[in-house]
C-alpha cells in the first residue's frame, strides 16, 4: 500500500497518517519537512511534536515512506511505534500548505544570511515551521512562501530532528515567558 493512498487511520497506530484527502483547513502551529531523507528523523519529529503540543506534521517527497505499524521496508523505529502519539496528524503530500488556514505564518528554519538568530525570534501564534532536507536547503519555491527565516546559533549545524526539537522547545518557553501560552508538563 502506497503512503499516498493511505487514508486517515487511528486504530492500532501510534499516530494519525493521511495524504490530506478530505482534510479541513488546519491551524498552526505545525511543522513541514521538505523531502526528508531519513525515517528516523521523521519519527523523532513526530515525537517532538507530540511532546511539545504540535498537532500537525507534514512531509513532502518520496524518499521516506512511513509504516507506523512496523510493517514495510522503511518502518518507523520500534521505540517510536510503541509510543502513543495519536495527537499528531502526519500528512504526506507534496503541497501541504493548501491544507492550512489562511492565517498561518510560514517560518523557514535555515542557516542563511539574514536569518534571525532563534533567541531574538518572536514565534507567531499560527506558525508553520518549514525545515529543508538533511542533505540540502529549503528550496527556492518554499523560501518564497516564508514570512520569516530563523537560524539556531551553533558552531555546527544540527540534524533535522534536533533542530526541530530545539525550535519547538524554544516556541514553548518563549511563548510562556511572554505570557501567551502555558508551560507544558508531563501528566502524573
Amino acid at each position: 500500500m502506497s503512503t499516498r493512498s493511505i487514508q486517515e487511520k487511528v486504530a492500532r497506530q501510534p499516530f494519525i497518517i493521511t495524504d490530506g484527502t478530505g482534510l479541513k483547513r488546519v491551524p498552526g502551529p505545525a511543522v513541514v519537512l521538505i523531502n526528508p531523507k531519513h525515517i528516523v528523523n521523521v519519527a523523532s519529529m513526530i515525537r517532538n511534536c507530540a511532546a511539545l503540543g504540535i498537532n500537525t506534521l507534514c512531509y513532502t517527497g518520496d524518499r521516506v515512506a512511513i509504516y507506523p505499524n512496523g510493517k514495510g521496508p522503511n518502518r518507523v523505529p520500534r521505540e517510536e511505534r510503541m509510543r502513543e502519539y495519536e495527537t499528531v496528524r502526519v500528512i504526506h503530500n507534496d503541497f501541504p500548505m493548501r491544507f492550512f488556514r489562511d492565517d498561518v505564518v510560514p517560518v523557514g528554519v535555515e542557516i542563511m544570511t539574514g536569518a534571525l538568530p532563534l533567541p531574538l525570534f518572536e514565534h507567531p501564534d499560527q506558525a508553520v515551521y518549514i525545515f529543508g532536507p538533511e542533505d540540502g536547503s529549503i528550496p527556492t519555491g518554499w523560501r518564497a512562501l516564508c514570512h520569516h527565516f530563523v537560524q539556531i546559533p551553533s558552531i555546527h549545524c544540527f540534524n533535522l530532528a534536533q533542530a526541530g526539537g530545539i525550535m519547538l522547545y524554544d516556541r514553548m518557553v518563549s511563548r510562556w515567558r511572554e505570557g501567551k501560552d502555558e508551560l507544558l508538563s508531563i501528566p502524573r
